[in-house]
């Protein structure tokens, strides 16, 4: 692979994340992304009066006037949807959860990171392009979902201030060429109260969604975004395993609104993992739905707090 061409994208674009040390200080990513999909943009909203006659040149007029269409926020929005390896979920997952990066442990916190977002979406071949930046950016949902015969995908949206265009940082897709990413086989599950971990083919489909709960719309006297305080951090999911007997103890833990802790583990390159250990109550009872597979058990929940455990906990290994 020559010098900064995605893997696997034909149109050679890409993506790169970078912390910054304060708001208003872009930097340049320090990790790239190899998206399938991205949602990186400015928003216009404008102010239009309505119901008011206009004339032009002395001449009514039933059209919409330019000069009244006034310019009150321009809004950044970053997002995309990637394969991620592991060192991109570990880069990831603090950022979602407002904590401090470094470990391999990681729990919602009051974090309060800016990131700067580096999207080269249709670049010429070799370095020193114009991109656009996104900085002063925050991360306000994060899904990781999979299913059978499949990779796991993160999908991640945020905002940020006013994007400009600079530029290019040349990319490093080394994280991305050493190692395969997640594979959804690679999938076992344990529900608190069963004596054993349950095999990836006792799990269709897994999709948990992180929201940081971002306050959003903080202009203030300003076009663009000043401040982004984050709020209640939430977490849901849902889970699809066979309705059968070998899964009537997982449902029967599981049911009467009661809190359960469920733990997740995905086995990824050499003895690399990534966990998440969820406090968890259903959303209503298991939803029995018909497939080609035979009968499945949906069940839906939302993460909750419970005493000194957390709602969610993320634990990498390797």
């Amino acid at each position: 692979m020559a010098g900064n061409e995605n893997p696997s994208l034909a149109q050679h674009s890409s993506l790169g994340i970078g912390v910054q040390a304060s708001k208003g200080t872009a930097v340049a990513p320090t990790i790239w992304f190899d998206f399938s999909e991205e949602e990186n943009r400015t928003d216009v909203e404008l102010h239009e009066p309505t119901g008011v006659a206009t004339w032009v040149g002395g001449v009514p007029s039933r059209q919409r006037q330019a000069a009244s269409a006034v310019v009150v926020k321009k809004d950044g929005r970053i997002g995309f949807k990637c394969e991620p390896r592991f060192d991109h979920l570990l880069y990831l997952l603090p950022l979602a959860f407002g904590a401090a990066m470094g470990g391999s442990e990681y729990v919602p916190g009051s974090q309060d990171d800016w990131i700067t977002v580096e999207v080269d979406k249709v670049a010429a071949n070799g370095s020193g392009h114009s991109v656009e930046r996104y900085a002063d950016g925050k991360i306000t949902t994060l899904t990781i979902e999979s299913d059978q015969n499949g990779v796991v995908t993160v999908t991640v949206a945020g905002v940020a201030g006013a994007k400009t265009v600079v530029t290019g940082t040349t990319p490093d897709w080394s994280a991305w060429l050493d190692k395969p990413p997640f594979i959804h086989s690679g999938l076992s599950f344990l529900v608190a109260g069963m004596p054993t971990w349950l095999p990836p083919n006792m799990a269709y489909s897994l999709k948990v969604e992180f929201n940081s709960g971002v306050e959003e719309d903080h202009f203030a006297n300003n076009l663009t975004r000043i401040v982004a305080p984050p709020g209640e951090f939430t977490a849901t999911g849902t889970l699809e395993i066979p309705w059968n007997d070998e899964t009537q103890g997982v449902r029967d833990v599981m049911e009467d609104g009661e809190r359960f802790d469920l733990h997740l583990q995905y086995a990824g390159y050499g003895d690399e993992t990534f966990g998440l250990e969820l406090s968890c109550k259903l959303k209503g009872d298991p939803v029995k739905v018909s497939g080609k597979d035979g009968l499945k058990a949906q069940l839906s929940f939302e993460c909750y707090q419970s005493g000194s455990t957390n709602a969610v906990k993320a634990v990498f290994g390797s």
